[in-house]
């Protein structure tokens, strides 16, 4: 003979009761409030754009500049177009330096594709250092561009990783445990390296404390294991030079000021010879911009702090401005 047990029913309170008993509960509880904290704890130290926000910035700029700054790190970190702006009003000038980048057709073709077609003054201003004609000083051969890529170019898995996914991890952007601590008990590091990611293409840098020596061992290696191209890749620039011109494309070209130590290490190890490399650039239409090589400060022997690019920005732009002046009486 088989009796039907009958169980009662679990009345709501008591439902709730074991709910909150439950260890499962308590865990997706707290795991939920450390994310929520550590959400919370936003970069408060950052600065400017996150590094992410700022290649997907260049990387999308297409036909929008009627300036463009061009050249390997030292430009990237030594011109604002901010502190040009002053000099040059009314003009969208934006900054496309790639760090260790060296000269290649595609890194020309693509500073074309950024110049506004429909703008009268269309301008490419050259930051010429010497490791720009040994295939920069990264170490690519100037075969490749180096840079943001291209929304447009990138395969389809990575435009979604860029579209939804990226911007998440840059919202979040929180502090390291480091971060927390020093914020914690008032301490502050005593290196550290200032980099400020401006929507313009201009990366604001130092470095505390500084050396002025830092970079020379770098580009003593970089220089000994590079071989020598500068007469090729000079030829590539100044036939892009001579196209430029006849398409009403203003080119102005300059050397990136650095230290005594690094322009003497660039003329010898380096082999960079300015004078025919001035003479090669002006014959083909392009202006040379003369700059003091060591009037500005250089916080590693390579780049320049933040308030000697802003002033090699602004005394560029006067040059840039003088001369146009010049040219259209």
């Amino acid at each position: 003979m088989t009796t039907n047990k009958t169980y009662p029913r679990l009345t709501i309170r008591r439902r709730l009761r074991r709910f909150l008993c439950d260890r499962t509960f308590w865990s997706l509880l707290l795991a939920t409030g450390l994310l929520g904290t550590l959400t919370g704890l936003r970069n408060s130290q950052r600065q400017g754009l996150h590094p992410r926000q700022y290649d997907r910035i260049k990387a999308g700029w297409h036909h929008c500049a009627d300036v463009v700054l061009i050249g390997d790190s030292r430009v990237m970190c030594g011109l604002s177009p901010a502190a040009m702006a002053s000099q040059l009003p009314g003009l969208r000038i934006l900054n496309y330096g790639l760090a260790g980048q060296g000269l290649c057709p595609e890194v020309l073709d693509k500073i074309e594709q950024l110049l506004d077609p429909q703008s009268q003054r269309k301008t490419i201003v050259l930051g010429l250092s010497p490791a720009l004609l040994r295939g920069g000083i990264g170490g690519i051969g100037g075969e490749k561009p180096k840079g943001p890529q291209s929304a447009t170019d990138a395969p389809a898995h990575q435009r979604i990783v860029r579209q939804w996914f990226e911007p998440l991890v840059e919202s979040l952007d929180t502090m390291s445990i480091q971060q927390i601590l020093q914020v914690t008990f008032g301490r502050t590091k005593k290196r550290y390296s200032l980099k400020i990611y401006h929507a313009d293409g201009w990366m604001e840098t130092s470095l505390v404390p500084e050396n002025r020596s830092r970079a020379l061992s770098h580009y003593i290696k970089r220089f000994s294991d590079i071989a020598v191209r500068d007469g090729r890749l000079l030829k590539l620039l100044t036939d892009r030079i001579r196209r430029w011109h006849s398409r009403g494309i203003r080119l102005y070209a300059f050397r990136p000021p650095t230290t005594a130590k690094m322009v003497a290490l660039e003329n010898t190890l380096g082999g960079f010879n300015q004078d025919a490399a001035v003479a090669a650039l002006t014959a083909a239409g392009g202006i040379w911009l003369p700059v003091d090589q060591t009037g500005y400060h250089s916080y590693d022997g390579s780049h320049l702090r933040y308030d000697a690019a802003r002033k090699l920005s602004a005394d560029l732009a006067e040059q840039i401005r003088r001369a146009e002046e010049a040219g259209s009486r």
